[in-house]
C-alpha cells in the first residue's frame, strides 16, 4: 500500500542583519579609560531616568485603560492526505482552530475553545475498506469535534480557580473528558497543598449518546518536599464504554 500526506506550511523567513564596520584605530590607556567612565555614567543616568518613565507610564490612564483592554488570539491548521493503494484510494483534508480570549495580564475571566473539522473529499469510505476511520462512523462527509470549550474564573485574590465547559485533566485515576466544572484552590502554604473537586458528564465524541453516564471526585495534593508531588485521589465514574459495567 501507497501512502502519501500533503501538508500545507507557511514559514516567515529569518533575514540575517548585517554587522555595522569596524574601524581600527589607536587611542592611549588613559583616554580609554576616561572613555569607559564616561560612558558608565551616562548609561546609569539613562538606567535610572528609563525606570523613572516607565514607573509614570505605569500609572497613566492610558496604561490602566491598555491592561482593561480585551484580547483574543489563537491559531488556525490546514491539512491534506491523500492515501491510495492498486484497488482503492481515500483523499481528506483536516482543519483545526484553536482561539483564546481575556483581558491583558491580570484577567480574572478567561476562555478557550479549540475544534477540528474533517471533509473527506471523495466521500465515505464503504464498509472494510483499509482506509476506514472513526469520522465514516458519523453520517456525512464532513464531521466536526469540540475537544476544548471552557471558561475559567480567578478572582484576584488568588485563593481559588473555577473552570467550567468542556475540558481535560490527565492527573485522574482514569483519564478525564469532560462536560462539567472543576474547582480547586491556588497552591498555598510551604508545602504548596491545593485541593479540588470536579464533577460532570463524560465526552464521548465518537459515541451518539452517553446518557446516564456521569463522573465526579474530589483531591488532594501538596509538595512534600523539594523536587516531590504527592497527590491523592478519589474519582467516582460512570461509563459503559469505558469500564463496561464496572464502576469506579
Amino acid at each position: 500500500m501507497a501512502q502519501a500526506e500533503r501538508a500545507a506550511v507557511v514559514r516567515t523567513p529569518l533575514v540575517p542583519m548585517a554587522a555595522p564596520p569596524i574601524h581600527a584605530s589607536r587611542t592611549s590607556a588613559s583616554t580609554a579609560l576616561r572613555t569607559l567612565a564616561a560612558c558608565a555614567a551616562l548609561c546609569g543616568a539613562s538606567w535610572g531616568q528609563g525606570e523613572s518613565v516607565a514607573s509614570a507610564r505605569a500609572d497613566t490612564p492610558e496604561h490602566a485603560k491598555l491592561d482593561a483592554t480585551p484580547w483574543i488570539e489563537g491559531w488556525t491548521s490546514l491539512r491534506f492526505r491523500s492515501r491510495w493503494t492498486d484497488d482503492e484510494d481515500d483523499h481528506d483534508a483536516y482543519s483545526i482552530l484553536a482561539l483564546d480570549y481575556g483581558v491583558a495580564r491580570h484577567s480574572e475571566l478567561t476562555a478557550h475553545v479549540m475544534g477540528r473539522v474533517a471533509a473527506d473529499l471523495d466521500g465515505r469510505e464503504a464498509a472494510g475498506s483499509v482506509f476506514g476511520s472513526l469520522e465514516d462512523h458519523h453520517d456525512g462527509a464532513v464531521t466536526a469535534e469540540l475537544y476544548h470549550a471552557w471558561i475559567d474564573w480567578a478572582p484576584k485574590d488568588g485563593t481559588l480557580a473555577v473552570r467550567a465547559g468542556r475540558q481535560i485533566d490527565a492527573r485522574t485515576p482514569e483519564f478525564l473528558h469532560l462536560d462539567g466544572i472543576t474547582l480547586r484552590t491556588r497552591p498555598a502554604g510551604a508545602r504548596a497543598v491545593e485541593l479540588g473537586l470536579y464533577g460532570g458528564v463524560p465526552v464521548r465524541l465518537y459515541e451518539s449518546s452517553s446518557s446516564g453516564d456521569r463522573a465526579f471526585g474530589t483531591w488532594a495534593e501538596a509538595r512534600p518536599w523539594k523536587g516531590a508531588r504527592a497527590r491523592v485521589d478519589w474519582m467516582h465514574i460512570e461509563d459503559d464504554v469505558l469500564l463496561g459495567e464496572f464502576r469506579d
